[in-house]
């Protein structure tokens, strides 16, 4: 199971979560788990207040302590992200309750300041997160009377975040700006309610069409990595090095992952779509064809070695372009 797999079940079933911890230290265990999975979600090292290294420029920093445990204090943020261009203010609370803007949120507005000021940072490069289980109407009234419009609030409930995690864990890999699109489409989702059902409602469909492109975008990879896995699991089973294009579909419709992103991106799997990824991807070449089988095309995995090599290659002129 990968951190992220791990994030989700954990997430989908908060109260089962945090049921393994004593009543008192729960909201603290909240913060850490929402630190570890904006930390996995961004694929950056994940920092306590005690051990912050100020060297490595992009990292998730949560403000609590782990050894003894404890939250975040006041005066501080629950989180920051340092993420590539942007920048995540992130504040967490388990209360649904009406006072869950004055007694949780309304000193993230202090801790943004506070934040900009220390790292000479403009506001327009911060997202400020408010994530919960559950917005109140109060909350909701507040951010839609907000005093300081230069901040800019993206309040994100628990089922949202689940959306995003499984996103993630479909995609594999997801640029940093692909995040800071969904923030601005909660932004505009906010701006455009006047209620918050249908703030609710405008968000859910953001989400949905956020994810599928997401999805699409890296459909090629996706297929391409998961194809290379059913060719080796294939392999495994029976010794061999070459396979068509038809048994790896016929793997590939067992995988739950592979189901799910076509669920979502509402197509289907095609044989083109395996060999197109496999060579785009530089994860397999065309070794012979199958004459009886219409000229099916026989694939046999790259060597890992051989992929890094071409990998590491890419990102050394990508570094050269840019200096």
């Amino acid at each position: 199971m990968t951190f992220l797999q791990k994030d989700l079940e954990d997430i989908n079933n908060i109260y089962k979560y945090l049921n393994n911890y004593p009543k008192k230290q729960r909201s603290t265990y909240f913060e850490k788990k929402i630190a570890e999975i904006f930390s996995h979600l961004l694929n950056l090292p994940f920092h306590t207040k005690n051990n912050d290294d100020k060297t490595k420029i992009h990292r998730v920093i949560w403000h609590g302590n782990i050894d003894p445990v404890s939250k975040a204090p006041g005066g501080f943020s629950d989180i920051l992200a340092f993420c590539y261009n942007f920048y995540l203010v992130i504040e967490t609370t388990l209360n649904t309750s009406s006072d869950q803007w004055a007694r949780e949120f309304a000193t993230s507005i202090k801790h943004c300041e506070k934040f900009c000021s220390n790292n000479k940072i403009h506001s327009k490069d911060v997202f400020i997160l408010l994530i919960c289980q559950k917005l109140n109407m109060d909350t909701f009234r507040s951010l839609k009377n907000n005093p300081k419009s230069e901040y800019k609030f993206v309040p994100i409930e628990i089922s949202c975040l689940i959306n995003v995690i499984e996103t993630l864990n479909l995609a594999f890999t997801m640029r940093h700006l692909e995040f800071q699109r969904l923030f601005h489409q909660i932004l505009y989702s906010l701006k455009e309610s006047d209620t918050l059902d249908n703030f609710k409602n405008l968000v859910d469909n953001s989400i949905k069409i956020w994810q599928q492109d997401v999805l699409k975008t890296e459909k090629s990879a996706i297929i391409g990595i998961n194809s290379y896995r059913a060719m080796h699991d294939i392999g495994n089973k029976d010794s061999r090095k070459y396979f068509s294009i038809g048994e790896i579909q016929d793997k590939l419709f067992k995988y739950s992952n592979i189901i799910r992103y076509f669920e979502i991106v509402q197509s289907k799997l095609q044989l083109l779509d395996i060999e197109n990824s496999l060579l785009e991807q530089s994860l397999g070449i065309i070794s012979g064809r199958i004459l009886q089988e219409d000229n099916e095309p026989l694939f046999e995995p790259v060597y890992i070695k051989d992929f890094k090599g071409r990998s590491i290659k890419l990102i050394k002129a990508a570094e050269d372009i840019n200096g």
